[in-house]
């Protein structure tokens, strides 16, 4: 409780009270106690703090009066031994003291969660009036001022050196004092030490190059598989497409020598025009065998001389209507496509002047279909059922549409893919 309040010429301010006074310094605002450990041994009473025109002040009690210069007042100085007195890792007490007295640093392992140190001055004169300040040099960046608390406390250090460093005052304000040095150094985690970066760097970019590897390698393999594949379909398709010419070439060469052997007897001149359109359709083979798509022009030509000799072979039982606009001419197929699928129509059909067999041959979508009426042959002896089977395979490689095979009650449709 504070009793009277005077001012002196410094403007510091002056407190009396039961247990002696204090002074609250201007600027800084400390605030300094003086007792009866200073000297001052009676009680006071009230308005018993005065001021002089000198700028001394008095202090009256019952027991006598105390004169002062406040200008010339300052507190006495101890010089008092301090010391860490306890360090502590997980709040488990470190016994320090032989480390550092060989001048190495103490290590703190890696993984630790609080680091604490307490630390004490010895003063017996004044202990109330220590106050202490203290840092971790690399961790604080300035003093940290404790007062009169003397622990100081720190978790989850990064790993690295450090040095604690404490001191002690008596004297409000006034820390030109000796320095309690210890020094700390703190394990890295091995997961936060640069060579395991580096391992991992070096683990992460072989696992990336052995991945990439393995999918370049991967795709080598796919696309070998796949250049074997396309290959061997292609291999397989041409070797059946050629089967099936070189089964359908004796049968129609048979077929046409005895119609010749036939025209020879009675029509000289017929049979004459006849073995030379024979020549060509066996030309048009022999120029064709090597290629995989003819133009469609060709093809349409060499058909027609074909149809004249089968014409000549059934006369009015086989009619073939051929209707494709010149603008497909370009077009490609297949050589001996139109050969193949009228003579597979003639083969499974009855050929006869009273209902003969008509074959009509036009383009619809992108498609040359091959249409002829339903007559069909109870028996076919000369078919292996493999011609239109061979065919479709051969166009899987050709083109990305497929022959189309339709029937229905009157009519049996082929449908070749324009190229």
């Amino acid at each position: 409780m504070i009793t009277s309040i005077r001012e002196d010429k410094k403007g510091d301010i002056w407190c009396s009270s039961v247990s002696g006074i204090c002074r609250v310094t201007r600027g800084s605002y400390n605030v300094t106690s003086y007792g009866s450990r200073d000297g001052i041994t009676a009680n006071t009473g009230d308005n018993n703090l005065y001021t002089f025109c000198n700028g001394n002040m008095a202090i009256f009690s019952s027991a006598g009066y105390y004169v002062f210069n406040p200008s010339e007042v300052e507190p006495k100085r101890y010089s008092v031994p301090l010391s860490v007195t306890s360090f502590k890792i997980d709040d488990k007490e470190q016994y320090f003291y032989n480390v550092i007295a060989k001048g190495e640093s103490y290590t703190v392992p890696a993984g630790a969660n609080v680091v604490s140190f307490e630390y004490a001055a010895i003063d017996l004169v004044r202990p109330d009036k220590e106050e202490y300040t203290y840092m971790l040099e690399n961790f604080d960046k300035d003093w940290v001022v404790a007062g009169t608390r003397r622990y100081a406390g720190y978790a989850n250090l990064p790993g690295g050196d450090y040095i604690f460093k404490v001191k002690a005052t008596n004297k409000t304000g006034h820390w030109d004092v000796p320095v309690v040095s210890i020094p700390v150094h703190v394990d890295q985690p091995f997961y936060k030490t640069w060579w395991f970066f580096a391992l991992l760097i070096i683990i992460i970019a072989n696992s990336f190059y052995i991945f990439y590897r393995y999918k370049l390698k991967k795709q080598q393999q796919i696309m070998q598989l796949s250049g074997k594949a396309s290959a061997l379909e292609k291999e397989k398709a041409l070797v059946m497409y050629e089967s099936l010419k070189q089964h359908l070439n004796p049968h129609f060469l048979f077929n046409s020598l005895t119609s010749l052997s036939s025209l020879i007897r009675f029509d000289q001149k017929l049979a004459g025009e006849f073995l030379d359109g024979l020549s060509k359709i066996y030309r048009y083979i022999l120029k064709s065998r090597d290629r995989e798509t003819v133009p469609l022009m060709e093809e349409v030509k060499f058909v027609a001389t074909f149809i004249q000799l089968q014409k000549t072979r059934f006369e009015k039982g086989l009619a073939v209507n051929i209707n494709v606009p010149e603008e497909y001419y370009a077009n490609k197929i297949a050589p001996v496509t139109l050969q193949n699928l009228i003579e597979n129509a003639i083969k499974h059909n009855i050929i006869d002047e009273d209902s003969p067999l008509v074959i009509d041959i036009f383009t619809e979508e992108g498609y040359l279909v091959v249409k002829n009426n339903l007559q069909k042959k109870n028996f076919v002896e000369t078919s292996n059922k493999q011609g239109l089977a061979n065919l479709k395979s051969l166009y899987n490689y050709l083109s990305p549409k497929p022959i189309i095979i339709e029937e229905n009650d009157q009519h049996f449709f082929v449908k070749i893919p324009l190229i």
